[in-house]
């Protein structure tokens, strides 16, 4: 009887302590199109006009009993 009761203490309590998390992918993306005049006329998508692309990732990690993690980053080409 004490083995079964312990057992279901353990599951009980890794069941209660899973995390709960949360990632977010965010950013920018600067982009044109753009016509240029020369000899010929050619139209193109271009970048970096107003600003860099980049792109970041933040999130939360709950750790259990009241703690949680919290991260963010940013990548820059």
């Amino acid at each position: 009887m004490n083995k079964k009761l312990f057992a279901l203490a353990i599951v009980s309590a890794a069941s209660a302590a899973s995390a709960q998390s949360s990632l977010t992918l965010y950013g920018l993306v600067d982009a044109s199109v753009e016509s240029v005049k020369a000899v010929d006329t050619v139209t193109r998508v271009s970048s970096d006009n107003l600003a860099s692309s980049r792109f970041g990732l933040k999130g939360t990690e709950d750790l259990g009993g009241g703690l949680k993690a919290v991260f963010s980053t940013w990548k820059l080409p």
